[in-house]
């Protein structure tokens, strides 16, 4: 029974609210048509993965990173021949020449 009341109640003074609100609600439905400009928001479109690029582009990383990795190595291992070269002595026996 209280329910009932309470709920009538309620809804009269909501009523009587829309009443008493209604030139503040027509003022701002005037103010967002005449002064605010109309944004239209579109969600982010998450970027799709394509599979075929990712692996070709992990494929070249590795490509590359396995190139720079030889081309580093073959680079240190002929200074080390260049080095060699010039710090041990030779000794020719007939038409061989020797390094020790």
């Amino acid at each position: 029974m209280f329910l009932c009341h309470l709920h009538a109640l309620s809804f009269t003074e909501y009523s009587g609210m829309d009443k008493a609100h209604e030139p503040m609600v027509a003022m701002a439905d005037l103010y967002a048509t005449i002064i605010l400009p109309e944004q239209v928001v579109t969600p982010l479109q998450e970027p799709v993965m394509n599979w075929q690029e990712f692996i070709m582009q992990l494929a070249k990383v590795i490509y590359w990173s396995g190139m720079l990795l030889l081309a580093t190595r073959f680079f240190v291992q002929l200074g080390s021949i260049i080095r060699l070269h010039f710090q041990c002595s030779k000794a020719r026996y007939k038409e061989y020449a020797y390094i020790y």
